[in-house]
């Protein structure tokens, strides 16, 4: 029987941006801040494992990712483009030492075709993880527009919606917070989804 997946193929990892500057050094993250990047499924996208990669440890450090729908399909409402609901949340993960901190999912998460989804993560301390930089071959650079052809500095990349002043403890929110902010030329951690 032939694969469900024509793009992702089963048992390969994946990060949620079509990307290939993602750092394997890693940058620091600001502690106890949401952050949050679009993807867009083309194809029906099942997963079976999720996680992130710490480069820089702190004792006592810990961190979580999630999964959320985009706020037009739970809400209705198009106003503005960040998360809505919730649809997977990663139990903590500990930071305390370096390499993948990965969360199986059995039954394995089924993301829906033609839709755009939300990778979020939030980290107790400022711990370093691998990156997804701010470059214009991000695939939430559907947030953004170009002035034109012949100068790519006439860029401008609204392509993250991140939320500061909330707590470690309360990630991840059900639903996004709505007083988020839509960032341009930010780090956000690389988060990896291995296709069943």
């Amino acid at each position: 029987m032939p694969s469900p997946h024509r793009f992702r193929r089963p048992g390969r990892y994946y990060v949620g941006a079509l990307t290939e500057d993602t750092d394997l050094v890693g940058t620091a993250m600001v502690a106890n801040k949401y952050y949050s990047y679009p993807f867009f499924i083309e194809e029906n996208f099942r997963i079976s494992e999720i996680g992130f990669g710490v480069t820089s440890a702190l004792a006592g450090a810990h961190g979580k990712i999630a999964i959320y729908c985009d706020l037009l399909d739970y809400a209705g409402q198009g106003l503005k483009f960040q998360p809505g609901k919730l649809l997977y949340g990663q139990p903590e993960q500990d930071c305390s030492t370096t390499g993948a901190k990965a969360t199986a999912l059995d039954p394995p998460l089924c993301l829906a075709k033609g839709r755009l989804y939300w990778l979020a993560s939030c980290m107790s301390d400022a711990i370093s993880v691998n990156k997804i930089k701010e470059t214009y071959d991000l695939i939430g650079t559907v947030f953004g527009y170009w002035t034109g052809p012949g100068d790519l500095n006439s860029y401008e990349q609204y392509s993250y919606c991140n939320k500061t002043g909330l707590y470690y403890s309360n990630f991840p929110p059900d639903p996004f917070p709505s007083d988020c902010l839509n960032e341009q030329l930010t780090n956000v951690p690389a988060v990896y989804m291995k296709a069943a």
